[in-house]
């Protein structure tokens, strides 16, 4: 009786945590590694670097800006994929030519990702181009730079006609380009050529301005006339009175503590499962005190003929009583703990 009851109370406890265990579920597939792909993204990636190339810029943009650079120093607005002049901000200095070494590079993109790294200025239109080409390749020859000079710490809070640029010109670098569709990375493109027998792949002139072969008549005070395309250009941030938050302590800003979450009612779930647990326990005492009151009869009716089966069965009996007691006691106690919940209202 007793391993009868004992199954029983181990089945039922099984049964209930079974049925409350939930189906394991399978974790979310997250899209592009959570990384956040689209344009808007990647402007804004790019626009961490300060350094952006012009070549994409439109041609009445760069005359702009070349001719702005005599006025004085050159405030912009840039957000990464969009670099505006803002003309109404004058800002002091002016920029004073320095010839350098005659460098020469090539900025290789394969993809759309390199697209919006490399030349973020011309990523929107270029993404169809370099779609259909493969590839794209921005051939450099720069001569020199014009640096700003006598600007000191330049400071936009003051001006009200500056508040919608983000970064000043600190140096604008000069010279000729290309801008060619196809071909391979890193070689000299042979611009106008089929793919055919050779392999090459074919490639073609989308934009450009200067003559690579002028850039080295520079001298020591102005570029060549043939070579003084903008190419990059430099940036620094501007000051302006929502960046003095800044000089705020940092310990002043402490964090709200979110709003409390409301309470939620206890789950009657465990308490069903102390209930059932406290009537088992219970039958499980039943049964001890049926097999108790078994044995005392035995040995009333004579039923045994040895001293020593007599004491056995009588030392049995009292070991079931004890046991059937706490049983009772500690089913009672977990039901009188459960009810309350039970019977309340949800």
């Amino acid at each position: 009786m007793l391993r009868f009851f004992g199954a029983l109370l181990a089945l039922g406890s099984t049964a209930v945590l079974a049925g409350c265990a939930g189906a394991p579920t399978a974790p979310a597939a997250i899209p592009n590694g959570g990384a956040d792909t689209t344009p808007l993204a990647k402007c804004r990636v790019a626009a961490d670097h300060d350094e952006p190339l012009v070549t994409e810029w439109p041609s009445s943009y760069k005359a702009r800006l070349e001719a702005l650079l005599h006025r004085g120093g050159v405030a912009v607005s840039y957000s990464g994929c969009e670099l505006h002049i803002v003309e109404a901000c004058a800002l002091p200095g002016s920029y004073e030519w320095r010839r350098t070494t005659l460098s020469r590079d090539s900025t290789d993109i394969g993809d759309e990702d390199e697209l919006y790294a490399k030349l973020p200025l011309g990523a929107a239109g270029l993404s169809g181009t370099l779609r259909t080409s493969g590839s794209l390749h921005v051939l450099t020859t720069v001569s020199g730079q014009m640096q700003l000079t006598g600007a000191g710490a330049i400071d936009a809070k003051n001006i009200p006609a500056c508040a919608k640029a983000t970064h000043v010109v600190t140096a604008l670098s000069v010279g000729a380009f290309k801008l060619v569709a196809g071909g391979e990375a890193g070689a000299k493109v042979e611009v106008g050529s089929v793919a055919g027998a050779s392999g090459h792949e074919s490639a073609s002139i989308l934009r450009e301005a200067g003559d690579p072969a002028r850039c080295a008549e520079a001298n020591a005070t102005e570029p060549s006339a043939d070579c003084r395309s903008p190419i990059q250009v430099f940036l620094e941030p501007l000051a302006h009175p929502s960046d003095r938050v800044a000089s705020i302590p940092p310990e002043v800003f402490q964090p709200v503590p979110p709003p409390a979450a409301p309470e939620q009612p206890a789950s009657k779930v465990p308490r069903w499962i102390m209930a059932g647990a406290g009537v088992l326990a219970a039958a499980v005492g039943g049964g001890l005190l049926v097999d108790a009151g078994s044995e005392k009869s035995t040995i009333q009716k004579g039923g045994l003929a040895s001293g020593s089966d007599i004491a056995s069965a009588a030392s049995r009996a009292a070991t079931d009583t004890n046991v059937a007691i706490t049983c009772f006691g500690g089913g009672a106690l977990l039901v009188a703990l459960a009810l309350p919940y039970l019977l309340a209202k949800p």
